[in-house]
């Protein structure tokens, strides 16, 4: 009996912390995803802002300089710009440099110094590409956001995670341990009392405790 209240409590415990687990680790990774993406918008808005204030694709030092700056500590998020012929680059150049990603941000249209952003998945990361007009020429800012970015944190967070439903888990299965305790206890006694009667021994007596139903079993004994 004590073992069946502890595999009902393991299992019913164990379904409400998977249930809770699970949507908690989605919105973890989520999370961490559009942090990532923030990011990379950020550091894509500061590029196309460099570009807007040299106003020319005439000078590729200018330009250079605006995607990669001097001076500035490493950063996994990686910027480059495409020139108006979708060949030349500034900056890195991506392992795809002719992706479709790339002819799509290039044929977004562009209204004077507004442009159009294109988000997309790869490599397990994410790319953002930003046309921009510049004198009547569009090149496009492309910055990466790797996987690591991406996913960073998740893991560790994910971990936590774990580590709490096993605590709930355990915490469920002492007191579920504690409460089949007290209701097997008085049944084991209604047991000794009936083998001692069976025995010969007519004065022996249940205790009368424990659940109402059990109560209800050691009453009707002890009267017979």
């Amino acid at each position: 009996m004590r073992a069946r209240l502890l595999i009902l409590a393991a299992a019913t415990t164990t379904m409400v912390v998977v249930a809770f687990l699970i949507p908690l680790a989605l919105m973890v990774r989520n999370l961490a995803k559009q942090n990532a993406l923030n990011e990379g918008l950020r550091q894509s808005q500061a590029v196309v802002a460099g570009l807007q204030a040299i106003g020319s694709v005439d000078d590729p030092k200018a330009l250079e300089a605006v995607v990669d700056p001097p001076g500035q500590p490493a950063n996994p998020i990686t910027s480059s710009v495409v020139m108006p012929d979708l060949k030349t680059w500034i900056g890195a150049v991506p392992p795809d440099p002719f992706s479709a990603s790339l002819t799509l941000a290039a044929g977004t249209p562009t209204v004077g110094e507004q442009s159009q952003q294109v988000n997309v998945s790869y490599n397990g990361g994410l790319e953002i590409w930003n046309p921009l007009n510049l004198n009547n020429k569009t090149v496009v800012v492309r910055t990466f956001v790797p996987a690591s970015k991406v996913r960073h944190g998740v893991n560790a967070d994910i971990a936590i995670l774990i580590a709490v439903g096993l605590g709930m888990l355990a915490v469920a299965m002492l007191v579920a341990d504690r409460l089949a305790q007290r209701t097997a206890r008085p049944v084991v006694a209604l047991a000794s009392t009936a083998n001692r009667l069976s025995a010969g021994e007519l004065s022996a007596r249940a205790p009368i405790a424990g659940p109402r139903e059990v109560i209800e079993v050691g009453v009707a004994l002890n009267r017979l």
